[in-house]
């Protein structure tokens, strides 16, 4: 959980810094949206399946460890970037690191809780994504009204600007948390078992993701579609309120950043104490309409809070629509789990990486900014397209869980047989 806030600290710190790093690369909302999610997400994706295999037949705690090393570093380059190809790259790298993440703590999860327990266990790992969401406000908007002022003389030539001291100033910490997670003890593999594990092949693990796609492809585009919303709203609620309430970058982190920690962490425990509660009373399909019913429910309130006039109260309707988005997302890691063999989590949560990743993180900003910029045609009426744009993708989301349910029952049918 503690690497996981690290890792959103440094990927959601660039939503607070949108309008700096427009002037200083002359970028229009649709460039870097690219940036936010498309680039981000796609390397995040592709690096996820081999570096999932690696989970599978590695020392995974030396396999986090890396990662969170190299997105650590990237982050501050982020800062040190001359050109935006430069800043692309570091970006790309953040996503490459940050690819280890998931796998590596779903396998590592999975060996240290007994299946009645995985949905509060992997809601506490999930809670770091709302806490690092809202520490990057809170701590961005610190660091900015500390160093927005300050300018540095770099050896090339060129000066450092305050927003660029803030992606060296929340990158590099993440540095201890590399060393910490390597000293972390590898727990056996396979410990809550019904059998000794086999060796997995590369071939066993493609059969088994062929053989039970059909639930694992719908619970990966329920939550996709939910994530693609909150990615959504992310990327652009700072440049919403600074666009159309005249608010500062510092205002909107020191207002929504625990606006997003509370509602967050609320949400996911819900989703994690509510589902295995469900288990235990035998709703064997429990979890998913938990996660219809968040979606659903985070609709309405997604649409309506760009609509609010009073910025206090368009925030308490985001905020709401966090917990609901979060009530959703977080059933989703647990399903999965009960779905994976222990021996093939790494890939079975790295397929699931680059579904969520493509779709929210790659789609989520973009869409947003596509719909801005080219349907409404004015950058200054974003709130419209995130008025449209996230409750749609919501509502889908609902559905799709909804979907999920024979294909899930079925596969634990089969499960039961064999």
């Amino acid at each position: 959980m503690v690497a996981y806030i690290f890792a959103f600290i440094d990927r959601h710190v660039l939503n607070l810094l949108i309008e700096p790093i427009k002037a200083a690369y002359h970028l229009s909302d649709t460039q870097v949206s690219l940036v936010q999610g498309f680039a981000f997400g796609l390397f995040l994706s592709l690096a996820a399946l081999p570096i999932g295999r690696l989970v599978d037949t590695r020392k995974r705690t030396r396999v986090l460890a890396t990662g969170i090393g190299v997105w650590s570093l990237a982050a501050a380059a982020c800062g040190l970037a001359v050109s935006f190809p430069a800043f692309v790259t570091a970006r790309i790298m953040v996503s490459a690191g940050e690819a280890t993440m998931t796998p590596t703590a779903m396998s590592l999860i999975g060996d240290r809780f007994p299946p009645e327990r995985m949905g509060i266990a992997t809601a506490i790992y999930a809670l770091g994504l709302h806490i690092g969401s809202g520490l990057a406000l809170l701590l961005g908007a610190f660091a900015i009204s500390h160093l927005s002022a300050l300018q540095i003389a770099l050896p090339w030539g060129r000066a450092l600007h305050g927003w660029q001291l803030v992606f060296v100033a929340l990158g590099l910490p993440g540095l201890l948390v590399a060393a910490w997670a390597a000293s972390l003890r590898e727990p056996t593999r396979g410990a809550y078992a019904a059998a000794p594990l086999p060796p997995v092949s590369l071939r066993d693990s493609i059969d088994f993701l062929v053989g039970k796609g059909r639930a694992m492809i719908l619970i990966n585009l329920a939550v996709a579609f939910a994530l693609m919303a909150s990615y959504g709203i992310a990327a652009w609620l700072p440049s919403f309120f600074i666009r159309h309430h005249g608010w500062s970058a510092v205002m909107v982190g020191q207002a929504y950043g625990p606006a997003v920690i509370v509602s967050g962490v609320v949400g996911v425990l819900l989703a994690g104490f509510g589902g295995d509660a469900l288990v235990r009373r035998g709703v064997a399909d429990g979890r998913l309409k938990i996660m219809a019913a968040g979606a659903l429910i985070a609709a309405p309130f997604a649409a309506l809070a760009p609509l609010l006039e009073a910025p206090g109260l368009g925030l308490i309707a985001f905020a709401a629509a966090n917990l609901a988005v979060a009530v959703a997302a977080g059933s989703g890691p647990a399903l999965l789990q009960e779905i994976a063999p222990a021996h093939m989590r790494g890939v079975s949560h790295a397929v699931a990486l680059l579904t969520v990743n493509v779709l929210a993180l790659g789609l989520g900003p973009s869409v947003v900014a596509l719909v801005t910029d080219h349907v409404i045609g004015n950058e200054l009426l974003v709130g419209r397209s995130l008025a449209v744009v996230p409750p749609i993708m919501l509502v889908v989301a609902s559905v799709i869980a909804l979907c999920a349910r024979a294909p899930l029952r079925r596969y634990r049918q089969t499960a039961a047989r064999l």
